[in-house]
Order: structure tokens, then sequence, then C-alpha cells
């Protein structure tokens, strides 16, 4: 095919022209392909790809087959596409609101324009921020422990230098460091704490459930042989009576004005 020089120029037109079509897409030429472009190309058998094709589909590969009876080589095209794990969403961290940084890289976030419909804006706007806190995050408290660690070893260093009398010592530099490392404690700790609450919240349910399991299997089902208590007993027991005007109180409707007084005073 296409042996003469017009048909191969034809050909190499028509691939160009595809090109401009498919350039948004991973696409393959695979196949007898005996067009070459230098004369020192012998293999007719080949897969040709494009640029995105190696950025979507990486670990993709040809191999050529033994050719047995044939004049050509089988090319046996194999499709790997790594597996993407859903993405995690973005955790909010109380501690993010004190750094002097977070609320202006939200309002610059927000302020940016969006064209469309009022919830696809306030959708889009919603969204938008996750990119950015999850930078914010990983530059300025990814790996905190190893950062707190990091900032005592630099303040101990400032405040032996400062013991020592050496040359190096700088006041306004320890005096920066330790501020730098109480604030990085402050949110040590409170990630702790946040981390804690969510742990308990996921067991609640299952604290609940032994806790009523527990009582339930303490108590035992009801006895239909034992009988109830007749209310002059308990009476009797508890000594404890009530007058008519005390029985008239407790049965009537509860007032606004009783509701107020309970919860303001």
């Amino acid at each position: 095919m296409c042996n003469s020089e017009d048909e191969r120029k034809r050909l190499w037109m028509h691939l160009i022209s595809l090109k401009s079509i498919l350039e948004s897409f991973p696409w393959m030429l695979a196949g007898d392909v005996n067009v070459v472009a230098h004369s020192s190309e012998r293999k007719l058998d080949r897969g040709l790809i494009n640029d995105i094709w190696l950025t979507q589909i990486p670990n993709s590969e040809v191999e050529f087959l033994l050719p047995e009876v044939s004049d050509h080589c089988p090319a046996l095209i194999k499709l790997t596409t790594l597996r993407q794990s859903p993405q995690k969403p973005v955790m909010f961290f109380h501690f993010w609101v004190k750094h002097p940084e977070f609320l202006k890289l939200v309002e610059e976030s927000w302020t940016v324009p969006v064209s469309g419909k009022l919830m696809v804006v306030l959708q889009k706007k919603l969204k938008r921020p996750k990119p950015m806190l999850r930078n914010f995050n990983f530059t300025q408290y990814g790996d905190l422990t190893k950062k707190v660690r990091m900032k005592k070893e630099e303040l101990a260093a400032a405040q032996l230098a400062t013991l020592m009398q050496s040359p190096k010592a700088d006041a306004e530099n320890e005096r920066k460091l330790s501020l730098e490392l109480f604030e990085l404690l402050k949110a040590e700790e409170s990630l702790g704490r946040q981390k804690s609450k969510i742990r308990w919240v996921g067991y609640f349910s299952q604290i609940s459930d032994e806790a009523v399991g527990f009582f339930k299997q303490l108590m035992g089902t009801t006895d239909a042989n034992v009988e109830g208590c007749k209310k002059e007993l308990w009476t009797d027991l508890l000594q404890v009576s009530l007058t008519d005007k005390q029985r008239t109180a407790i049965s009537q409707n509860v007032t606004r004005e009783e509701i107020k007084e309970a919860i303001f005073t």
C-alpha cells in the first residue's frame, strides 16, 4: 500500500489532519505500516501513538508475536490504566483559622468571578478552594510532628548560643523561633483533639449498642408470673402522698411563662 511517492504524501497529510481532529484524545495507529520516514527503517509492523496517549495510558505496550506462517508479526496491544483511588474529602482543621494567611487565601479564592446560574456559581465557589486548602495544609502543617521536632531543635540551638554567649546569639531570632514553636504546638494539640473526637463519634453507635445489650442481659426478660403491686402498697412503702392541690398542679398544662422562667432564671 502507498508505494508511490504521491500516495505516501497523501497518507501523511491524512494523518496530520487526523491529529488536528483527535489532538485532545489518546489515539494509536497500529498495523502493517510500510510507509517509513527513513530508508533505515525496515520493520513494517508497528504501533504509533500520540503524546496524550503517553500521559493517560503510560503503562500500555505492544507485543509483537512470532509470525509463524504469515509474513507479518501479530501485534498484541495491552492497555493498562492506573487505578486512581477516589480523592479524599478535604478535612477542615480548626487551627487553620489561626494562621495569618488563611482568611486572605480563602477571600482571594472566593472573589474570583464565576459565570453561570446562581446555584452553579455557588457550587463552583464552594468547590474551588479545595485544592488551595490541601496545598495550604501541606505547606504549612504537613508532617506536623516533624515540623515541631525540627523547630524545637532550632530553638534549642538558638538558646544554647545565648547561654554560651556565642557571637551567633540572636535574641530576636530566638524570640521568633519561640513564637513559631508555640503556634506549631497549639496546632498539634488542636489536631489531636479534633481527630480524637472524630474517632469517638465513629465508635459511639457501637458503644451505645454494647451498653444497651449489657443492661438487657442484666435485667433479663419480663416474668409473666410476677404480678404488679397495688397503689396502696407503694404509698405505704414510700410514705409519700400528694394533696389534692398538688395533684391538680402537676396535671395542668405547662404555660409559656413557666418555660421562660425555667430557661432564663
